[in-house]
């Protein structure tokens, strides 16, 4: 089980409210599911278990190269298979290696700024924290 699972709530004012839950990504039922990603096509823990109950899905997005390896870079994915989620957002962290407090807030900030983009009453987000 997922243990850090952010929930995110857009009001219709356009207010964005968090809390904590823990829960596997790949049960969560809300409008998206954000999980991290590595330069290269290395997968956090959450990806992972979004990738391997997806049967490979995002792993092979990865390696035809649509998402940028820059920490902060999205994509956003519909309707994957085994999922009970409509959307995964993907998000880079950049080079594993390479991790470090601003890539992370970059990472962050674009999840965040995507995620105030969508028009739904209540997303879920995976935390990727290496």
């Amino acid at each position: 089980m997922w243990r850090d699972v952010l929930l995110t709530r857009v009001s219709k004012e356009k207010r964005v409210e968090f809390t904590i839950k823990a829960g596997s990504p790949e049960k969560l039922k809300n409008g998206c599911v954000v999980a991290g990603t590595y330069a290269n096509g290395d997968l956090t823990a959450a990806a992972r278990a979004l990738d391997k109950a997806s049967d490979g899905a995002i792993a092979s997005v990865l390696a035809r190269g649509d998402l940028d390896d820059k920490a902060g870079s999205t994509l956003m994915l519909h309707d994957l298979p085994g999922l009970a989620t409509p959307r995964v957002l993907l998000v880079s962290l950049g080079k594993r290696d390479e991790l470090s407090d601003k890539a992370y807030r970059d990472a962050v900030t674009s999840a965040a700024y995507s995620v105030s983009l969508m028009t739904m009453w209540s997303t879920p987000t995976v935390g990727s924290a290496p």
